[in-house]
């Protein structure tokens, strides 16, 4: 499977800080992905404590709002939306 992944600047920029210039984010994103696939299905109670909707429902509002934008964008449009 390949995915394509439009990054922010200010991201990317941020990753650079932490990682240092050069590094494979193609590999970083990769991991990234593989290890959330891996906890969704071996462990899915930990899963969804970490990205579930409670967990979601922590987070400070800025932060919340702008998930949900991002996520609403991929959930299919419901009968009322269309």
């Amino acid at each position: 499977m390949k995915i394509e992944v439009d990054i922010d600047d200010n991201i990317y920029q941020t990753w650079e800080r932490f990682f240092g210039t050069g590094f494979d984010i193609a590999g970083l994103l990769s991991s990234i992905l593989k290890d959330a696939a891996v906890l969704m299905v071996v462990h899915p109670e930990d899963f969804l404590a970490t990205f579930g909707p409670e967990a979601i429902a922590k987070l400070p509002d800025s932060v919340r709002q702008a998930h949900e934008r991002e996520v609403k964008k991929y959930l299919p449009k419901s009968e009322d939306e269309q």
